[in-house]
């Protein structure tokens, strides 16, 4: 049976469809790598190991979705750019905002700023973390500050 040159080009179509949408999916957002992320001494093991469960758990079920530009995790809407963007490329640009202050005066301008919004980022972060995953012990209520932002470094 022959194929129709219409039906073709609609199975080339719905082939490079399904090609761009496995590229998509092979690329997202991976945070269920099983390697540890930190090592303590034996006495606070089980507080850790809790917390890396509660933060997997949150993390689990991580989606992108490029043709709305979005980063889904845990219901909440993320934004994802590179480390040096907010590291030395910020302080370079600062530099360049406050070329009328000494260079060690903007630098510290620009310091200020990023633990300040470092600062309140995190705490919010953490405070719906907690939240989220019904937590009730206090020393589990500050281990997510530690975790969130870093459970994904360096993961593929």
């Amino acid at each position: 049976m022959a194929v129709k040159d219409d039906e073709k080009e609609n199975l080339k179509s719905e082939v490079a469809r399904l090609k761009k949408e496995n590229a998509l999916l092979k690329g997202q957002v991976h945070f269920g790598n099983p390697q540890k992320t930190v090592i303590v001494p034996e006495a606070f093991k089980a507080i850790f190991d809790q917390a890396e469960i509660n933060v997997k758990k949150y993390f689990t079920g991580a989606e992108t979705d490029p043709e709305n530009a979005e980063i889904i995790i845990n219901g909440e809407r993320y934004v994802l750019f590179r480390a040096a963007a907010i590291s030395y490329e910020f302080l370079d640009v600062f530099k360049e905002f406050y070329s009328n202050y000494p260079e060690d005066e903007a630098v510290q301008i620009a310091n200020n700023f990023l633990f300040d919004i470092a600062h309140v980022l995190g705490r919010e972060d953490a405070k719906v973390f907690h939240q989220r995953m019904k937590l009730s012990d206090p020393l589990q209520n500050f281990l997510p500050v530690l975790f969130t932002s870093l459970i994904p470094v360096g993961q593929t």
